[in-house]
């Protein structure tokens, strides 16, 4: 092949001029543009052309006579024809192929030449059956199965018609397709059986599966859910909370003595009605498994004093008095009034509902309560207990006031098993610390060291065992049991006789079940609600509220918080513990009056001013205020520090 420049004011122009010269239609010219400028006023181009000259022409013809000469082969309607070469030309050659096996005269070949004498025989061998394939599958919860289906069909596989060609390679083609047959409703359903399907089976969706020419996970089986029970239901008539809580105004101000306020209730009234769930159901897996469901809670009704059950579900006031629902049941407390002082004429009270003095509680007297206490006067030199809430508007002086009933004594043990706990667990990590590091020789014995240790760095262990002997245990077997371990590994020599640390760990189990039992069997606190007290002792199982001048010379123990609701209280000498908080105004006096307010570890103190020789304590750690200071507040800091912020006086 030759090639020649044409250049030309567009690539138009120089197709023009190439076609007139070489005799060649413009597309059928074998061309490239070679160049294409532009500037500012002129513009041209060029292609290079390829053109077969005379000689090439002469060597083309002589070519193609050549090829006229050789032999051929062409496939037709699935056979295979033969041509001879004339003389001077080449034979035919027939190759086999991964799809198509050639035999010459009976023998498999790769590539032969081939002659009209010869037998050409051809084998196919890309075919495959027709298959149909059937999947079931099932979801997590074993509710719903699901099937698949698809339908792969036969080729029918032929020889493709060539035209004559010097070299052949057969080639294959589709002539049809054979599928298989569509699986019937009775071959779904077998399928489905022998996958363990035996419930929720949908005829409707199998007959509409065998319709159609590919399925793809069609819901064919559903199971039941199980349908869960609801809760039975309590609806109280009644404010259950009332007085555990602190009613606020709109603008803020807080009314302490609601929390001393008795409300009542005529006989007949209903309390509550228990409203009945609704009733669950079993489901049904469509492996034909059982789906069990969950019930609800159901709800007894139980009743104390003053309440009786109407009807099944409604529990009703069986006398006047105030209403109350404690540890699952119900109770109308009946109300004592008395309108006089109590004093010898009256005599002691011992009433199992509320009880109110319009009087003074005089010197002497005891006042018991099976709920709250209400005194609208003094109590002098004599004791109040209630398992209610307890308010007295007078003075307190030289009494005792329990608030709580035993829950106080409850409280005050469990207080006194987590410390005995804490005390043995340290005494049992500082023995492993010994045993480990060979402090003291490896002929000690595991006794003879908690022995040194207690008579050392735990004294006040073997001072707890004491403690604990003489708290009356009838009616509990965790404690008695406390009881007899104490006196056996704590004191005298039953130390010495310890072999493991795993006989202390047991009785650290044992104490620490019954401090979670005295919790747990804990009702709503109580509070008690004071103006003023001197030389008294008060405690609580919730709050004390202190809404007068303050606190003289008294020992206070609140389970939650000791609040002083006038900003110009003072409290002067004893000891303020409280579980959570205190809140004061004037703490000690200008003579260093020896004035002690402790919580626990998670508490706060708060002071308007504090004196110099008062003492804050939080968890057991414990600072002296040594000058005059306002804005006191102590607590614990996350490096477990006790911090005492204050600004001086």
């Amino acid at each position: 092949m030759d090639k020649k420049i044409y250049t030309g004011t567009s690539l138009e122009v120089c197709l023009e001029d190439a076609s007139n010269e070489l005799g060649v239609k413009k597309e059928e010219l074998k061309y490239k543009v070679v160049e294409g400028k532009k500037s500012l006023f002129k513009k041209h181009v060029s292609i290079e052309v390829e053109y077969s000259s005379i000689k090439d022409a002469k060597d083309d013809v002589e070519e193609l006579n050549k090829k006229e000469l050789d032999g051929f082969i062409k496939s037709e309607n699935g056979e295979i024809f033969v041509k001879d070469p004339e003389e001077g030309g080449k034979p035919a050659i027939i190759y086999s192929t991964e799809k198509v096996k050639i035999f010459v005269n009976g023998n498999e070949i790769v590539s032969t030449e081939v002659y009209s004498k010869d037998k050409i025989t051809f084998l196919i061998t890309d075919s495959k059956e027709a298959e149909r394939h059937l999947n079931i599958t099932t979801s997590q919860d074993k509710l719903e199965g699901y099937i698949s289906i698809d339908y792969c069909p036969k080729d029918i596989i032929k020889l493709r018609n060539l035209t004559a060609r010097n070299v052949f390679i057969p080639e294959l083609e589709i002539s049809e397709q054979k599928f298989p047959p569509k699986y019937t409703a009775e071959e779904i359903k077998n399928e489905i059986w022998k996958n363990g399907i035996k419930f929720g089976i949908i005829d409707e969706n199998i007959k509409n599966c065998i319709e159609l020419e590919k399925v793809d996970k069609v819901l064919v089986a559903k199971g039941e859910k199980p349908i869960d029970g609801t809760d039975d239901t309590l609806e109280f008539m009644f404010e259950i909370n009332k007085g555990k809580k602190f009613y606020e105004d709109k603008n803020g101000n807080v009314d302490f003595r609601s929390v001393g306020e008795v409300s009542c209730v005529e006989q007949g009234k209903v309390l509550a009605i228990k409203r009945l769930g609704q009733e669950g159901k079993d489901g049904m897996s469509i492996l034909g498994i059982a789906l069990k469901h969950n019930a609800g809670k159901k709800i007894t009704l139980k009743v104390g004093d003053g309440c009786e059950i109407k009807n099944e579900n409604t529990v009703i006031a069986s006398r006047a008095g105030e209403p109350s629902y404690s540890s699952n049941k119900f109770f109308v407390h009946s109300v004592h009034e008395i309108a006089t002082d109590v004093d010898l004429k009256v005599g002691n009270i011992h009433f199992n509902g509320d009880v109110i003095i319009h009087g003074e509680v005089k010197e002497g007297m005891i006042v018991e309560a099976g709920h709250n206490i209400n005194v609208d006067k003094n109590v002098d030199g004599s004791t109040l207990i209630s398992k209610g809430d307890t308010s007295v508007r007078g003075n307190i002086i030289f009494s005792k006031i329990f608030a709580g009933g035993k829950d106080v004594e409850k409280i005050k043990l469990a207080d006194f098993l987590k410390a005995l706990n804490d005390n043995i667990m340290q005494l049992i990590s500082g023995v492993r610390q010994i045993i480990e590091h060979n402090l003291l020789g490896v002929e000690v014995s595991t006794g003879e060291v908690i022995k040194i240790l207690l008579e050392s760095k735990f004294k006040m262990i073997p001072r707890m065992s004491s403690i604990i002997s003489k708290i009356d245990s009838s009616d509990n077997i965790n404690l008695v049991c406390i009881q007899q371990l104490v006196k056996e590994k704590l004191t005298g020599l039953g130390p010495l006789e310890i072999k493991s640390l795993e006989e202390l760990l047991e009785l650290t189990r044992i104490i620490q079940a019954e401090q979670k039992k005295l919790n747990s069997s804990l009702p709503i606190p109580v509070n008690v609600n004071i103006n003023y007290c001197q030389n008294s002792e008060i405690e609580s199982s919730g709050n004390i509220i202190i809404e007068g001048k303050g606190v003289y010379v008294s020992n206070l123990t609140s389970n939650d918080k000791i609040l002083f609701t006038n900003p110009s209280s003072v409290v002067r000498g004893g000891i303020l513990k409280a579980r959570n908080e205190i809140k004061c105004g004037t703490v000690g006096s200008e003579a260093g009056v020896l004035t002690k307010l402790a919580v626990d570890s998670i508490g706060n103190i708060y002071a308007k001013v504090v004196y110099q020789n008062s003492i804050v304590s939080i968890g057991g750690k414990e600072s002296m205020i040594d000058a005059p200071s306002r804005e006191v507040h102590a607590y614990i800091n996350s490096k477990n520090e006790l911090i005492v912020e204050k600004l001086k006086l």
